[in-house]
């Protein structure tokens, strides 16, 4: 669903893939990797959502990703836009995550503790 968001409004502003990167703040080839839907990190994953002004949460539920992934990301994307100083941590608690290290159960409980904590 990003890169069908980015696309239309690429086409909609009639921009250029190089000129929209730069509104973003990404490289241009950064750009093509979303349009082309490859995967990307989460700090350019919420950029891009900034620029369309769109929540990332609701663009990766609307996805239609199912399983704990999807929820991490967004559950982190939460944390992050109301608390930019998390990212770092939170970075390191998804690579954990993703690499098996922890468990599901444990970076849910570490995204409600961070939510309750923010008053979100």
């Amino acid at each position: 669903m990003l890169s069908e968001l980015v696309k239309t409004r690429i086409k909609d502003q009639n921009l250029s893939v190089r000129e929209a990167a730069r509104q973003i703040g990404l490289a241009h080839t950064t750009l093509a990797r979303i349009i082309e839907g490859e995967p990307i990190d989460l700090d350019t994953y919420i950029r891009a959502c900034e620029w369309l002004r769109v929540n990332a949460a609701d663009v990766l539920h609307s996805e239609g990703k199912i399983g704990t992934r999807s929820e991490v990301a967004a559950g982190v994307a939460s944390i992050i836009k109301a608390s930019p100083s998390l990212e770092p941590i939170f970075e390191e608690i998804v690579a954990k995550f993703e690499a098996g290290e922890i468990s599901s159960d444990t970076v849910n409980d570490l995204i409600k503790y961070a939510a309750y904590r923010l008053g979100l």
